[in-house]
């Protein structure tokens, strides 16, 4: 887990964690990463039907295609 510039390890799996955290405002967004939707900046689609995700803090992730749809309901 990345906290303000710091790491964090954590022994669990993504899906454990984001059923303890989704409530608080997070979102699984690839099967790699889960977001704070508050730290959102910008999304960028992309022509292979994915989009990119940039965060405040200027970091770009991948949003799949499989998390688009819970991801654009829950940004809403």
């Amino acid at each position: 887990m990345h906290i303000k510039g710091r790491i964090y390890p954590i022994r669990s799996t993504l899906n454990q964690l984001i059923s303890n955290i989704s409530a608080k405002g997070f979102c699984r967004i690839h099967r790699s990463y889960a977001i704070n939707l508050d730290q959102v900046d910008c999304i960028t689609p992309l022509s292979s039907g994915d989009s990119e995700v940039t965060l405040n803090n200027g970091k770009v992730l991948n949003l799949s295609r499989r998390y688009k749809d819970e991801f654009k309901q829950r940004l809403n």
